[in-house]
């Protein structure tokens, strides 16, 4: 299990990063949205987030990218993600405990789900690449 708990380590470290990121950007709970037309990300009711350079347009791909990502998202994405870890190392250690083959792959299974989770931080050089799925 220590393996299982140094990958849950190293996955809530980077989960905390981007909270802390998404609350330092948080800005009284407004959604952020691409500007048609003006090229620029704002907040739902008004005042800018992104800009181009220069006070000029963003690119429209960019400015939707960064809209989509706005903090309230982005912490919605981390509470999901530390409940999927917290259920799959919560069913993997009752499986562990049970001898039999559908055990055996389920708590592989919910490893791999793991795994995945950590998957898009393969380059911070804290992981290790046993996790690679």
């Amino acid at each position: 299990m220590a393996a299982v708990d140094d990958l849950v380590a190293f996955l809530n470290a980077r989960l905390d990063e981007r909270e802390a990121l998404a609350l330092a950007a948080k800005e009284n709970e407004r959604r952020w949205r691409y500007s048609e037309g003006g090229g620029a990300v704002m907040l739902v009711d008004g005042g800018y987030v992104a800009v181009g350079p220069y006070g000029c347009d963003i690119d429209e791909d960019y400015g939707r990218h960064i809209a989509v990502n706005d903090p309230a998202y982005v912490l919605d994405d981390v509470e999901a993600k530390r409940q999927i870890i917290a259920l799959s190392i919560a069913a993997t250690r009752q499986f562990q405990a049970k001898d039999s083959a559908f055990a055996q792959g389920a708590s592989f299974a919910l490893y791999r789900t793991v795994k995945i989770l950590a998957l898009p931080y393969a380059d911070h050089p804290d992981y290790q690449g046993s996790w690679r799925p």
